[in-house]
């Protein structure tokens, strides 16, 4: 499988850029800003990926700076890699559940976009950079096959939803249960 990654510049980009099997290609920001949709359609069409692993986007601290640039990147370059051919796998963040700001907002777009458009959601812990040991930082050597794992589907995939199978069991039992009640009425709780 050909992979292109956006954002091959950034943390996570870089590693999967390095750690992916098959023919992996990284451009960075400056190799291919995906807010210009010129410059994605020409990147397709020059390297013809399977896939593209969008890593780009544009961080917290920076979303605050700028909330223009941020809606431009994280939210308006996104469409330009669906609307590109391949299939695109988005790595969205946990921000999503509480979102406070720029950068919250448009990661719940740019998911509600990848949805509507029948691609493939990765959504991690966030990444912090000056602390040791942080959620993210110990999963990212779990991604490259979190990655191979997923990339045949569509939908929403959650690291910690993937790695304890007790999130999806408990999940079951309690829709079981609720189908159970609905089959037999007669057995309600008083």
């Amino acid at each position: 499988m050909k992979i292109l990654i956006t954002g091959a510049g950034g943390k996570l980009g870089s590693y999967l850029t390095q750690n992916l099997k098959g023919e992996v290609i990284g451009l960075t920001r400056q190799q291919l800003d995906i807010i210009d949709k010129q410059m994605v359609k020409t990147a397709v069409e020059f390297h013809q990926p399977d896939l593209i692993i969008n890593c780009a986007v544009l961080d917290h601290e920076e979303s605050i700076k700028d909330p223009v640039r941020a809606y431009e990147v994280n939210v308006e370059g996104l469409r330009n890699l669906l609307g590109s051919g391949p299939k695109v796998l988005h790595i969205s963040s946990s921000v999503v559940y509480d979102p406070r700001d720029t950068y919250g907002l448009t990661k719940i777009v740019a998911e509600n976009i990848v949805d509507l458009k029948k691609h493939l959601i990765l959504r991690l812990p966030p990444f912090r950079y000056n602390k040791k040991k942080f959620v993210s930082d110990i999963l990212i050597e779990k991604i490259p096959a979190i990655i191979e794992q997923i990339a045949g589907h569509t939908g929403l995939f959650c690291t910690w939803d993937l790695k304890r199978g007790w999130v999806k069991t408990k999940l079951i039992n309690l829709l079981k249960r609720i189908w159970f009640r609905l089959e037999r009425p007669s057995l309600k709780r008083e």
